[in-house]
């Protein structure tokens, strides 16, 4: 949750969206749909755990949302996918990070040191940390190809 504009997100394996709701509202503002590669078929990146950076970055500019995407669920990396802006300043490409097999079980933000905490379902007890930039580096997703997203957003 991001308190501060009272936005809740939401991670979706099976379709493979970052869904943002208004939290005081109960109401969908829209959604982010993340695959790899552009055409047919792209390749779904499924989304599980998630968590919100929202003070870092440009002053105003969404902060930060971090999801992790897992070969267990069909995914072609085990990654952290940290996703620049959110909801009210759009989604932008998401800087892939490498971290252990299967991060499905969850992902913590320390604000106060600008760090992602994810850890691993292979080996009880395993967790990478990650830097949370405040320009995060720009990057090609991997070799698995570009990633392409789409973005909805409810009127």
């Amino acid at each position: 949750m991001d308190e501060t504009p009272n936005l809740v997100y939401v991670a979706a394996v099976g379709s493979h969206q970052v869904v943002a709701l208004d939290g005081a509202a109960d109401a969908l503002l829209g959604w982010a749909a993340f695959h790899r590669g552009f055409g047919d078929p792209a390749r779904p990146v499924p989304t599980r755990a998630i968590a919100v950076n929202p003070t870092i970055g440009p002053g105003g500019d969404g902060g930060h949302v971090w999801t992790t995407t897992s070969t267990g669920d069909g995914s072609e990396s085990d990654q952290a996918l940290l996703i620049p802006k959110g909801i009210d300043a759009y989604f932008h490409y998401p800087v892939p990070c490498d971290v252990g097999l299967h991060p499905t079980e969850g992902i913590a933000i320390d604000r106060s040191l600008d760090r992602a905490y994810v850890s691993s379902g292979s080996s009880p007890g395993a967790v990478t940390v990650l830097e949370d930039y405040a320009t995060p580096p720009l990057v090609p997703f991997g070799e698995s190809g570009d990633i392409g997203f789409e973005i909805y957003l409810a009127e």
